[in-house]
């Protein structure tokens, strides 16, 4: 993990435990991520899915054919 990761990380957590000690809503931000150097925006639905058995198992629940 990159240096500046992880001195995130350790930050947000400890704001996130002091919110949520204090009674406070945890809010996540929705801004940009950076995924392989890409920057994706996940309020503009920007996602990626790492587990390859979720996007099988989204496409067998639509039920795509291979005409589709």
């Amino acid at each position: 993990m990159h240096p500046h990761h992880r001195r995130h990380a350790r930050s947000y957590f400890r704001t996130t435990k002091r919110i949520a000690m204090a009674g406070g809503k945890i809010k996540h931000r929705s801004g940009a991520r950076l995924q392989g150097g890409i920057p994706f925006d996940k309020s503009k639905g920007q996602h990626i899915l790492k587990n390859p058995a979720l996007v099988d198992s989204i496409v067998d629940k639509v039920g795509l054919k291979p005409t589709d």
